[in-house]
């Protein structure tokens, strides 16, 4: 479990952004910037930005970027105006480890939407009137009650 952590301490700074159709030539510092201003109301400044990339698989037909923020302040601006894309086909998730997503992933399945989701890289879920951090299946079978089979459950950690 600490390894995990590590692992998911060093993309704390990080943010995936899907559906951004891509253009030949594109910047896609200046794209990301200008996303943020115009559909988010947020200013980011090529400053802001560690390292900023899409990454080699697609989704949907466009390949998704991966945006690292040398400010956690700035990278929780975007992060927390994400619902002003509803909407658009433009998606902004926290860049978790393949255990979180994981996690995620089942939970999505056993959660009502609306109960779960992300905040600085925690999985959180909310029942009957109560937020819960989910870190192990074990956590959801908890809160959620229905138990499910898992298929390696741990994702190599």
């Amino acid at each position: 479990m600490k390894l995990e952590q590590l692992a998911q301490y060093t993309r704390i700074n990080n943010l995936r952004v899907y559906g951004v159709k891509e253009s030949p030539n594109e910047d896609v510092c200046k794209v990301f910037g200008d996303i943020c201003r115009e559909k988010l109301n947020v200013v980011v400044q090529p400053s802001d930005i560690d390292v900023i990339h899409r990454l080699k698989g697609k989704e949907d037909g466009v390949r998704p970027i991966i945006v690292r923020f040398t400010s956690r302040i700035v990278k929780k601006k975007v992060f927390t105006s994400k619902s002003k894309l509803k909407g658009s086909k433009i998606v902004i998730k926290e860049d978790l480890t393949p255990h979180r997503n994981n996690l995620l992933k089942h939970l999505s399945k056993r959660a009502p939407p609306g109960t779960y989701w992300t905040y600085d890289c925690k999985i959180l879920s909310k029942s009957k009137n109560k937020i819960f951090h989910i870190n192990t299946i074990q956590d959801i079978n908890d809160v959620w009650g229905r138990q499910i089979p898992i298929v390696n459950e741990n994702s190599g950690y």
